[in-house]
């Protein structure tokens, strides 16, 4: 495996303003990784152990719903995905599906986690971002039920 290097996380938005002794410990446990369009990243309900910051092409993030995958959100280059092992999950909350040809900085995200624990400093600022940015995917999601449920609304009537 060939980390990322600190500079590069550093031209990242997730990962600016983060110190570079900090970029340093996040840059270890990096990797570079392809996908195909219509690669899973990973699958609702698959073990919470990793996350992706996308560098080119988009990916859906998705919520199997009734036997039905339900598009949430499509995000793309710098936008990160796949924060449940950062709080102590044993799965995936949703499914992550490449839309287009994918390059992404990969993450071993259980590791990363210990390292935040031993350093609450580089600790906070990962849920600091991790926090924004589910917020974030959270406000997209109400969006979402909101026109589904004027929708529904708007046919019953």
């Amino acid at each position: 495996m060939h980390a990322v290097d600190a500079g590069e996380l550093a031209t990242m938005d997730f990962f600016a303003g983060f110190t570079p002794h900090h970029l340093a410990q996040i840059a270890r446990y990096s990797k570079r990784i392809r996908f195909a369009a219509e690669d899973m990243l990973f699958e609702q309900g698959e073990l919470a152990n990793r996350f992706y910051v996308i560098k080119s092409g988009r990916v859906a993030i998705e919520l199997n719903a009734g036997g039905r995958r339900v598009t949430l959100q499509e995000i793309g280059p710098g936008e990160p995905v796949g924060f449940s092992w950062f709080f102590n999950t044993d799965t995936m909350h949703f499914t992550a599906r490449a839309v287009e040809p994918l390059e992404a900085v990969f993450f071993y995200g259980t590791l990363l986690r210990e390292e935040c624990e031993l350093d609450r400093d580089l600790g906070y600022e990962m849920l600091r971002r991790t926090s924004q940015t589910m917020m974030e995917r959270l406000e997209a999601m109400n969006k979402l039920l909101a026109h589904t449920l004027a929708d529904a609304l708007k046919k019953s009537a």
